[in-house]
């Protein structure tokens, strides 16, 4: 989980494959402070970037799904 904490209450997710395909977009607007969570049940196993923009703050993570 990721709490978020935009300024202006919205926040875009992406996730992508190594080969930089987008496989998953969401943009969330909310009030304040939000917690989300995605399904990635349908990805197959393998390794993943997740990118969470916030303002102007832009913040990745590597997924390794098994």
């Amino acid at each position: 989980s990721k709490e978020l904490n935009s300024v202006n209450n919205s926040c875009q997710i992406f996730v992508t494959n190594l080969m930089g395909k987008k496989i998953y977009s969401e943009t969330i607007i909310g009030h304040g402070s939000k917690l989300t969570q995605i399904d990635l049940s349908d990805f197959s196993s393998g390794v993943y970037n997740l990118s969470l923009i916030e303002d102007d703050l832009i913040t990745n993570y590597l997924l390794i799904l098994n």
